[in-house]
């Protein structure tokens, strides 16, 4: 709770989405700032609505860092010279690579921009 009240005061002193307040479509980024309060409050689902990278880019970090703890206890564990080695070659064959999930963000941010704007638009002609 407390990394959400600090991430709640910063969110609270910055202008907000200049795009959105000038031409009234959103932005790739719109919806961050809640996505994040949302996560970090536990609402998943919620954050996933707001920006969905959010909770993908948490699991991902929670993924790579579970990942490399992982490895690094093996190769403690296994206590050779050549576990490192070892353990990087298992490494290479499990992870998933940060350009392949940069690539996929990138897919998935465009997406949701599109998305966002049209069903905007859309409901801007219906109302």
């Amino acid at each position: 709770m407390i990394l959400y009240d600090i991430c709640k005061r910063i969110f609270d002193i910055l202008p907000g989405c200049l795009l959105y307040r000038t031409t009234g479509f959103y932005c790739p980024g719109c919806g961050g700032s809640r996505a994040v309060l949302a996560f970090l409050s536990g609402k998943v689902l919620l954050s996933f609505f707001y920006h969905p990278l959010v909770p993908l880019t948490a699991i991902y970090f929670f993924y790579k860092i579970l990942h490399f703890g992982v490895f690094e206890l093996a190769e403690y564990a296994l206590k050779k010279k050549s576990s490192l080695a070892t353990v990087k070659n298992i490494d290479k064959k499990t992870d998933i690579p940060v350009i392949g999930y940069l690539k996929f963000a990138l897919v998935i941010l465009i997406a949701q921009w599109i998305v966002k704007n049209v069903v905007h638009i859309y409901l801007m002609q219906i109302y």
